[in-house]
């Protein structure tokens, strides 16, 4: 559960894209501990699915909308939903990605534009679709999940995944750079994360070395809700003992 050491986002609208995930789940029920009212923006009957798992305090929301980011215009049709359902937005948070991993030596030009297109090219449409939104006063946040093979600037058979998500990054903070008035806000888990889906397809690991997956939906608050004082731009995750 959220700490209220973390910072309140009372009253602020947070859109989660990709709010249908196993870590975007933790990363909700974060953001409703901290207060705010959230927008889950997955495909098909997923957000609905998402929010029916949220039980919000009396006086807060949680909407479901259609969250197809793989376009530009599915992503700023998303970014309206939002704003006709609630007549805000104070943050948005991006979880939507992809995985693989192989030999560089085998990689094929369609898998590297797949990984880019999962990784790279959903963070882009949901910036652009976003920032008038998130330009309308000083404050607003903006995040993404990127990974430990990013952060450490190489991955061994994941060259497409690494360099796909490292890009990702530097686009967003490339954008708050250019808009200081815009937090962005990145954060990077050092480590396999503690979810049913990683327990399935590595179920001789051993999980108490796993990165508990609530410290990311805690660290986008963190980033969140700080003051004017200062803002945290990077979490970096380390696993339990590393």
């Amino acid at each position: 559960m959220t700490q209220p050491s973390l910072g309140s986002l009372a009253g602020k609208t947070f859109l989660v894209v990709g709010a249908a995930g196993q870590v975007a789940g933790f990363i909700n029920a974060a953001l409703l501990a901290a207060g705010a009212n959230l927008v889950l923006a997955a495909r098909g009957k997923e957000a609905a699915q998402a929010a029916v798992a949220l039980t919000p305090a009396p006086g807060v929301s949680v909407t479901p909308v259609e969250g197809d980011v793989s376009t530009i215009a599915g992503a700023r049709a998303m970014v309206e939903a939002t704003l006709q359902a609630t007549g805000s937005l104070h943050g948005v948070i991006s979880t939507v990605g992809g995985f693989s991993s192989g030999p560089a030596a085998d990689l094929t030009p369609e898998e590297f534009e797949r990984l880019w297109r999962m990784n790279t090219l959903t963070m882009v449409n949901v910036t652009l679709a976003a920032l008038p939104a998130l330009l309308a006063e000083p404050g607003r946040f903006l995040g993404f999940i990127s990974a430990g093979q990013a952060w450490r600037g190489e991955g061994a058979r994941a060259a497409a995944y690494t360099s796909s998500k490292a890009a990702a990054g530097a686009f967003l903070r490339s954008v708050a750079a250019e808009h200081p008035a815009l937090r962005g806000g990145i954060v990077y888990p050092l480590g396999a994360i503690d979810t049913p889906a990683n327990h399935k397809a590595m179920p001789n690991a051993d999980a108490t070395t796993w990165i508990d997956p609530r410290e990311i939906g805690e660290a986008f608050v963190f980033m969140a809700s700080r003051g004017r004082g200062g803002t945290v731009q990077e979490v970096v995750l380390h696993a339990p003992g590393g």
